[in-house]
């Protein structure tokens, strides 16, 4: 729900280009991300998020590993944080 024409997905051999802006500041819902990857039937080998951390995390953590890249000092309830600065 960042843009209009996400979610991308593509192979890790493709070239990503994302959106020249993208917009947000704090108060996220994390939940669509992956309520879009569960209804899709997807199984991913990785999800990664770019985040201030600030936001509605979803109650459980799936099975499929997930990678919090996070700018700020917010703590992440589960998967693994990275500290961007």
């Amino acid at each position: 729900k960042i843009t209009g024409d996400s979610p991308w997905i593509f192979e890790a051999w493709e070239y990503c280009q994302l959106p020249e802006r993208i917009i947000g500041g704090g108060g996220t819902n994390f939940n669509p991300v992956f309520e879009w990857v569960e209804q899709n039937d997807v199984r991913p080998d990785l999800l990664i998020y770019f985040t201030d951390g600030k936001g509605q995390f979803p109650p459980y953590e799936p099975v499929y590993p997930v990678v919090w890249l996070v700018k700020g000092k917010q703590a992440v309830p589960w998967g693994d944080r990275i500290q961007l600065n």
